[in-house]
């Protein structure tokens, strides 16, 4: 299991809905950027 599938499943965040886990990495990928 993956940090990522790790982490949503402590959060208890479906990530089988299609386009959401993609929105979230994105997201997550561009603030890890901007705070480097």
């Amino acid at each position: 299991m993956s940090l990522l599938q790790r982490v949503f499943s402590k959060m208890k965040i479906p990530i089988d809905i299609p386009g959401v886990l993609d929105r979230i990495c994105v997201a997550v990928y561009k603030d890890f950027m901007i705070n480097e």
